[in-house]
């Protein structure tokens, strides 16, 4: 334990050295270091002078004096890019948008209409409708068409179609969490497929026959090589990535009239969050909690989502109407300070 105190006070005091002096570069002399830069320093060392000795050289009891002082130069550094936070697609802008008839009759238009439906209904991540910018396709978790299964009507879902989406959050890198089924029902009963402009269920059944050509199967699964094939497409032919979702938010917003910089591949999470809270008001936490996959809060793990929450809210989220402060407060929308 002594050695390993002693070990990490070099450390540290290495760290603070080098913070001090600052870059070495010829062109960028005495140019102060990034936190992340600094860290990387440290970490190099500790990992060469590990594998030289044969023994890890410090331990993590001792390490207190380091995360504190390279969190605090984060917050006093600038902000490492133009990150803001961004505006929410909310329901009224999509009914909006169907009103001054946003395209939603042509193969293209039902695709990325269904993309947007569902990444708000479904509270999804840009990369949630197909992968993560700059990553290779996976079958086994990215949303193909075997991730969607249609269900029989049902006391739950108000004796209407529905269906689940198997969403594996983005975030789950190491695939500890399982597949979270998201359930969608039909938001009425009769009326032509598509003529609820807001019914995720509709999109969903429309953008399936606009992508493959087929109908989706009446009961259950697909089977065959359409399992695996990504379900939204981008406008090059390409599986959909997060690239996509962020045009589609500002192609929307700029139909609008709206300023494009301000949305984001987050909005249809943010927007979808924010009208989930206004169906279901003072229970809203709950149920946004188990759609939205957010896993920050230990109390919740042993509430159980009770499936007519979720078809009934997946219904009535498209209805959500209340203003959100992004919207009435001019500047709210703004940089973020430090991370």
């Amino acid at each position: 334990m002594l050695a390993a105190r002693y070990n990490q006070d070099t450390l540290d005091l290495f760290a603070e050295y080098i913070r001090r002096k600052g870059s070495r570069q010829r062109h960028r002399l005495g140019t102060p270091l990034n936190s992340d830069t600094v860290d990387g320093y440290v970490s190099a060392i500790k990992i060469l002078r590990s594998c030289e000795a044969h023994y890890v050289v410090t331990m993590q009891q001792v390490n207190m004096l380091a995360p504190a002082a390279s969190k605090r130069a984060r917050q006093l550094q600038a902000p490492p890019g133009t990150r803001r936070l961004k505006r929410g697609i909310r329901a009224a802008m999509l009914r909006s948008l169907a009103a001054i008839g946003y395209d939603r009759s042509s193969a293209r238009g039902m695709i990325e209409w269904a993309a947007a439906l569902v990444a708000h209904n479904l509270l999804l991540r840009g990369g949630e409708l197909g992968v993560v910018e700059g990553k290779q396709w996976d079958a086994t978790r990215d949303a193909s068409f075997g991730v969607i299964e249609f269900k029989a009507p049902c006391a739950d879902s108000n004796h209407l179609p529905w269906l689940t989406w198997d969403v594996v959050p983005i975030k789950d890198v190491v695939a500890r969490r399982r597949v979270c089924p998201m359930a969608v029902r039909r938001r009425q009963a009769g009326g032509a497929i598509g003529s609820d402009p807001l019914c995720t269920y509709d999109a969903v059944v429309l953008a399936w026959r606009a992508s493959s050509g087929t109908e989706p199967p009446t009961l259950g699964r697909v089977e065959g090589a359409l399992t695996d094939k990504p379900f939204f497409l981008s406008r090059s032919g390409a599986g959909w990535n997060t690239i996509d979702t962020r045009q589609l938010a500002q192609a929307m917003a700029r139909a609008l009239g709206l300023e494009p910089y301000e949305f984001g591949a987050s909005s249809f999470r943010i927007g979808g969050a924010t009208d989930w809270r206004d169906v279901f008001k003072a229970d809203a936490e709950r149920i946004i909690t188990q759609r939205g996959r957010w896993h920050s809060d230990i109390a919740f793990i042993y509430q159980r989502a009770l499936a007519e929450a979720h078809l009934s809210g997946s219904a009535a989220v498209g209805d959500a109407a209340g203003a959100d402060l992004e919207t009435l407060c001019k500047g709210w929308v703004q940089p973020a300070s430090f991370r």
